[in-house]
């Protein structure tokens, strides 16, 4: 479950605006992340909900490249874990 964090300041909302982040936050009450990992430093950048597509590009804080990624490429799987291990493994 995704825990929101109330902002440091808070700007006056319209009705139709606290409608609309009622429904998303009801809308992802039980959906699953997905981790995203910095492909050059292996730092943790950000993570997806499951149902997110399309293309991202993001500055990683550690390594300070701007990386693009399809979000396609970073579903979480049982087979991606065993290859992971794996890779571990033999290295």
């Amino acid at each position: 479950m995704f825990v929101c964090v109330k902002p440091q300041f808070e700007m006056p909302k319209t009705p139709e605006t606290i409608r609309k982040l009622n429904l998303s936050f009801q809308e992802t009450k039980d959906m699953k992340f997905r981790p995203v990992y910095c492909p050059n430093c292996k730092i943790h950048v950000i993570d997806f909900f499951e149902d997110i597509v399309g293309h991202l590009a993001f500055k990683c804080p550690k390594c300070k490249g701007t990386i693009l990624i399809n979000t396609a490429y970073f579903h979480r799987s049982y087979a991606a874990g065993i290859r992971k291990r794996y890779y571990l493994k033999t290295r």
